[in-house]
């Protein structure tokens, strides 16, 4: 094996093996998913909102307030 090709896989056996930043790249991870949660909660809530609205707006429009 060329001198070369020992250093670079010495060094990504020294960069897979250090677990520094790993709790960094759990938080980002979680972050993620809960934000990704939110936005299709959201989108789920927004949708059935918008249909009690229109079911409302049908119901009321032939009331007459005079």
């Amino acid at each position: 094996m060329s001198p070369r090709i020992s250093i670079a896989l010495c060094k990504l056996r020294r960069i897979l093996s250090d677990e520094r930043g790993a709790v960094t790249v759990d938080w980002v991870v979680l972050v993620a998913l809960v934000v990704g949660l939110t936005v299709l909660a959201s989108t789920t809530i927004s949708d059935g909102v918008l249909g009690l609205t229109d079911s409302l707006v049908s119901y009321m429009s032939d009331w007459d307030f005079d």
